[in-house]
């Protein structure tokens, strides 16, 4: 597969008792359709896909230059949400941080 995918920020998209799945986010161009983005998910990284949502992103219009008379247009792309059977526990750093040890009453 020949096409450019970035991993987004999958925080906001998930969900307390979700059990073992995980989410992932990722942004292509916008003509990747969800077959696509199965078969690329299987053939590199050979995970099992749940689901995905895709949403169609259109790019911000930015202004520059002196007093903000140059305008131009960031480019379009499509937002993949990718739900699937593999885990990826969090670091062992940020568990101990989140959760600290239970202090025994007796």
């Amino acid at each position: 597969p020949n096409t450019f995918m970035a991993l987004g920020n999958a925080a906001k998209y998930m969900q307390p008792g979700q059990g073992t799945r995980q989410k992932f986010v990722f942004h292509t161009r916008p003509n990747v359709g969800k077959l696509d983005m199965r078969n690329y998910l299987k053939a590199i990284y050979d995970v099992d896909v749940v689901k995905i949502n895709s949403i169609n992103v259109q790019g911000r219009y930015k202004r520059k230059g002196p007093g903000g008379r140059l305008v131009y247009k960031k480019k379009d792309y499509k937002r993949f949400i990718v739900t699937t059977t593999h885990y990826v526990p969090p670091p062992s750093s940020a568990v101990s941080e989140a959760a600290p040890e239970p202090v025994s009453t007796e």
